[in-house]
């Protein structure tokens, strides 16, 4: 008689468990916005080298991951899931380029709050130095017709003249 009554209670006593598990997390509240951008919304003349942050905080104090969408398309990719810092570098940004991104905060208990399209302009990166000019430097006995050349590129792509 004692085994079934004991059992009855810890029968009982799962159930209220599990219906107060299941009624604390009916009630959980999603995280805050992300908000505060660095580098802002519209920014301009943003170096190449930026790493990306914003803030965001859950009311009840839960853990948080984000989902971060990022590219140079207004509606960015997914390239990373489940971050767990509030900040990210990127891969190498393009100077004269405007990137788009967007955060989405996820809590440990599966509410989540997707933020704003923010978008920032990174400066014009100056082209490298020439090298390899041709005749080399210094030299000799050079033809007074001779062509004048060098190499040079633009990490950003510009035409160069």
């Amino acid at each position: 008689m004692r085994k079934v009554r004991f059992l009855w209670s810890l029968t009982f006593l799962m159930m209220l468990i599990f219906s107060w598990c299941a009624i604390f997390s009916f009630f959980n509240q999603a995280p805050v916005k992300p908000h505060t951008p660095s580098p802002s919304h519209d920014s301009t003349e943003v170096l190449t080298n930026v790493t990306p942050y914003w803030q965001c905080s859950d009311p009840e104090g839960d853990i948080l991951r984000y989902d971060i969408y990022f590219g140079t398309a207004s509606t960015p990719p997914l390239v990373k899931a489940n971050h767990t810092t509030s900040n990210y570098v990127p891969e190498l940004l393009l100077g004269n380029r405007t990137y788009y991104w967007r955060i989405v905060a996820k809590d440990s208990k599966g509410a989540f709050t997707s933020g704003d399209v923010w978008r920032f302009k990174t400066s014009n990166t100056a082209p490298s130095k020439p090298v390899n000019p041709k005749p080399p430097n210094n030299a000799v006995d050079v033809d007074l017709n001779a062509s004048l050349s060098w190499d040079c590129s633009d990490p950003d792509g510009d035409i160069l003249v």
